[in-house]
């Protein structure tokens, strides 16, 4: 008797099932129910419910999963929506990506837009948008395009290519970049950038140790090394080393403490 906890939906293609392995390869569609699997690879779209654990997924279309996803290595080609947590060592989502629950996941890379509520993310590396999220956690992070945070981002290094209008409530971090020229982008998102469209960020607060700003508008910076650069329009600077302002930045206050 075929294990209940695996059903299959032949698209156009053949389809097998490893009970053995507990491994699903399928050129259609697929449902996986809750359970522990090795390797998921998906030509159709994938649909999980329950709680879900596996070694590798892999999905060609498009991602729902309707429980808990714990998994080493994850790649979706379509768009994925998660409705409760992801757990994963590494994601490649070359899609849009979103999630309800929380996100955590030693390496997260988004080709598209990724939108949810709290990420912790070792390395985050996103080419696109973060649409909206609650609060953002990550050793280093990297974004090509445009990012909405109601609240907080708690970072070690971070660049940000800022493309378009984007906001940020606050910013904690060790060493931060932000830059709005269209020489900065790079790869992927270079191509699909016209000349001459920059961008700005907007911050209530920026805290940290080594901060570099362009095109950002923010009421206070707070670090130990500041450079405020083109079109830069800060309220305060607080520093503790050095302050440095170039080109056209601008800052109101400043007090060194």
């Amino acid at each position: 008797m075929t294990d209940p906890s695996l059903r299959s939906q032949e698209g156009n293609g053949e389809g097998m099932i490893d009970l053995d392995e507990r491994n699903i390869t399928t050129a259609g569609d697929v449902d996986v129910t809750e359970g522990t699997y090795g390797r998921i690879s998906c030509a159709g779209d994938l649909r999980m419910t329950g709680k879900v654990q596996a070694d590798s997924i892999k999905s060609a279309g498009d991602l729902m999963a309707r429980g808990d996803v714990l998994v080493e290595n994850m790649s979706i080609f379509g768009n994925a929506e998660f409705r409760e947590n992801l757990k994963a060592s590494s994601v490649s989502s070359f899609g849009d990506l979103e999630s309800r629950g929380t996100v955590d996941a030693g390496e997260l890379k988004v080709y598209g837009s990724m939108k949810g509520k709290v990420f912790n993310i070792e390395k985050l590396t996103v080419y696109g948008d973060i649409g909206s999220a609650e609060e953002i956690n990550c050793d280093s992070i990297e974004v090509n395009g445009e990012l909405h945070i109601e609240g907080a981002m708690n970072i070690g290094s971070g660049i940000l290519n800022i493309m378009g209008h984007s906001s940020v409530n606050e910013i904690f971090c060790q060493d931060l970049r932000v830059n709005a020229d269209e020489g900065s982008y790079k790869g992927i998102l270079a191509g699909l950038i016209s000349r001459g469209k920059g961008g700005r960020l907007e911050v209530q607060l920026i805290e940290g140790d080594d901060i570099t700003l362009e095109n950002t508008t923010c009421d206070i910076v707070r670090g130990k090394n500041i450079k405020i650069g083109r079109e830069a329009r800060i309220r305060r600077v607080e520093y503790q080393e050095s302050l440095e302002i170039f080109e056209n930045g601008e800052v109101k206050e400043r007090e060194e403490f």
